[in-house]
């Protein structure tokens, strides 16, 4: 992230963020997860096998990397798709040699069964920890029309990241990487708290180098303190924090799509 940014105060914020203490106490990986992401972003165009191998590397963590075919679509960047398809079916071979299929099976028959039963507790034991449109509405909709709720606005963020990556390719990067951060945090049901380090980075970044408006900042500051608003919220069984991503998402795309101020 050093690279990222020219002050290192931003990352000192970004490392005493919500999202990365969360981290920290619960013994995940977002800051490696984060470090490929940003690895991902700066190598794109000048070293697409390199981006394409990282982007291959996050299946291990599909809920961040849902989002990069429609993007890498989108921009052309054909060989970095190819790349990280071709390191794909390398860990799934992989995998299947070292381990035959067995793993496979008891993923399927096994680990998305218990994934799903997680997002449907009734007794909303995950909600403080996941702060994605599911986990905030299904306490009020149910979990059916939450799916489907939960459904348009994966859709949405996959139609969000494919325009702006099509017909604003050539925007600014930073406000790119943050609607695909915030779009990826707005697409899955499954999102922990410590997985929106990517995102947090993105949002303070760009209040430090005054890349927006006192609306932008503002909802900035709210990714900021998502992951401890959806801690309270969560304990409460009420929603809310889900929506800042989406949120923030919508004003980035309004950002970059806007029309460029007169002359006359």
């Amino acid at each position: 992230g050093r690279r990222e940014v020219k002050d290192f105060r931003v990352l000192l914020i970004v490392l005493v963020s919500p999202a990365a203490l969360m981290c920290v106490l619960s013994g995940q990986s977002s800051l490696l997860t984060t470090a490929a992401l940003l690895a991902i972003f700066a190598s794109l165009d000048s070293r697409p096998i390199a981006a394409g191998v990282l982007i291959g590397l996050l299946t291990v963590k599909p809920q961040l990397g849902i989002l990069f075919p429609f993007m890498l679509v989108a921009s052309g960047r054909w060989k970095v798709f190819l790349a990280a398809a071709a390191t794909t079916i390398a860990l799934l071979l992989a995998s299947i040699a070292i381990g035959g299929l067995e793993g496979w099976q008891a993923y399927v028959t096994k680990a998305l069964p218990l994934q799903r039963e997680v997002l449907q507790d009734a007794a909303g034991t995950a909600m403080p920890f996941q702060p994605s449109i599911f986990m905030n509405i299904r306490g009020v909709v149910g979990n059916h029309a939450g799916e489907i709720i939960q459904f348009a606005f994966t859709l949405a963020a996959v139609a969000a990241v494919s325009l702006a990556f099509r017909y604003r390719r050539n925007a600014d990067p930073r406000l790119l990487q943050a609607l695909f951060f915030a779009c990826t945090v707005s697409a899955s049901p499954y999102m922990g708290a410590y997985d929106l380090l990517p995102l947090t980075l993105a949002a303070v970044a760009l209040i430090a180098e005054e890349k927006l408006d006192g609306t932008g900042r503002r909802i900035a500051q709210l990714v900021f303190w998502t992951p401890a608003l959806q801690l309270l919220f969560g304990n409460l069984q009420l929603p809310g924090p889900g929506f800042i991503a989406p949120a923030f998402a919508a004003y980035l795309l309004h950002r970059l799509f806007r029309p460029a101020p007169s002359l006359a």
